[in-house]
């Protein structure tokens, strides 16, 4: 083998190690088209070239035609590697260890989680998944003195209760509909009358719609003329927001954000049971605890989504359910009256 042998040698193998850390079917994918592609430029090389007589710019040359080859072989394949990983969701080999672990591995894990564990979140990536975050430019500034973005206020409430473990829990809720408010399930998990402090008043609501998959409920309780907020389904990445809420239980708090990303995120449900695969955005800005249930919304001042979690890698990363994902849940809630069960608390 000759230099030239050994740079493609060692091309493949950074090629190689790269598709590794990106998961085993997006890597695979991008190492099949990494090779593919290098044999296209082998072949085309030759035709590029001509009977161009031998010498160190021709060799230059071939190996340019390979590597662009390889590399166009690689990010196509890499794409459909991707798009075919988020449509899978069989996990047979970490179901296969999940059945030879003890039957209290899981309260372990769950009382390590609370030792370690810093936020009021669940968890919302599957384990062992690796977090894909998107680099975008910070959250525009102006969006703290928008008008519209200001003019939500009213219709974003601090929500508090306390669940059947004894521990109190706060959030974030917005109404949606005259008497109707969105918030997560978490926030109300295990609370059989969550209380809505709305103008300065504490009021008793209903939970009417309580979904822990999606982590999504809805309350229900007398109308008192908060404005509702309306759904935007038309945001998408780089896009501004801004981030409305009650975060670590404390006063009314605007935070500039921008979608960093929209992704089908797998992850178990609040109780840490099953998978779900939530319809979500990514997004670079503060998110806190007592931020979830709360609305990111556009200048606007449109919810785009619905804050759910934040990153544990990452402390300028969030995660927010689209307003596309929230449909169904606030259609149901807008024809729900009685009150439903709301499970057992989240430790």
């Amino acid at each position: 083998m000759n230099v030239l042998d050994w740079c493609l040698v060692a091309l493949v193998g950074i090629y190689a190690l790269s598709g590794y850390w990106q998961g085993f079917i997006t890597g695979a994918s991008a190492t099949a088209g990494l090779l593919l592609g290098g044999l296209v430029g082998i072949w085309a090389a030759p035709l590029a070239l001509g009977d161009a007589a031998p010498s160190l710019w021709v060799s230059l040359g071939a190996l340019f035609i390979v590597i662009i080859c390889a590399s166009l072989g690689q990010a196509l394949f890499q794409y459909v590697g991707a798009r075919l990983r988020d449509r899978i969701t069989w996990q047979p080999i970490l179901a296969e260890v999940d059945k030879t672990l003890p039957a209290d591995s899981g309260k372990v894990l769950q009382t390590f989680n609370n030792v370690v564990g810093t936020t009021f979140f669940p968890r919302y990536l599957e384990p062992f998944a690796p977090e894909r975050i998107v680099a975008v430019r910070a959250g525009d500034p102006r969006m703290l003195t928008d008008p519209d973005v200001l003019a939500a206020e009213p219709s974003v409430v601090k929500v508090r209760g306390t669940n059947g473990c004894g521990a109190g829990v706060e959030g974030t809720g917005f109404f949606y509909a005259p008497g109707r408010l969105m918030t997560n399930a978490h926030v109300v998990a295990g609370v059989t009358r969550p209380e809505v402090e709305v103008g300065g008043s504490s009021v008793t609501a209903s939970v009417v719609h309580y979904d822990p998959r999606l982590d999504i409920a809805v309350l229900s309780l007398p109308d008192a003329g908060s404005p509702p907020l309306a759904f935007d389904t038309e945001v998408v990445p780089r896009d501004p927001v801004a981030v409305l809420g009650y975060p670590e239980d404390g006063p009314y708090d605007v935070e500039s954000g921008r979608v960093r990303s929209e992704q089908r995120l797998r992850s178990p449900d609040i109780y840490g049971d099953g998978t779900v695969i939530r319809q979500v955005f990514s997004l670079r800005g503060l998110i806190r605890p007592g931020n979830s249930g709360g609305p990111i919304v556009t200048s606007a001042g449109d919810v785009a989504g619905m804050v759910f979690a934040a990153s544990v890698s990452d402390p300028d990363t969030g995660y927010a359910l689209t307003a596309e994902q929230l449909a169904e849940s606030a259609a149901t809630g807008l024809t729900a009256t009685a009150p439903v069960d709301t499970g057992t608390c989240v430790r």
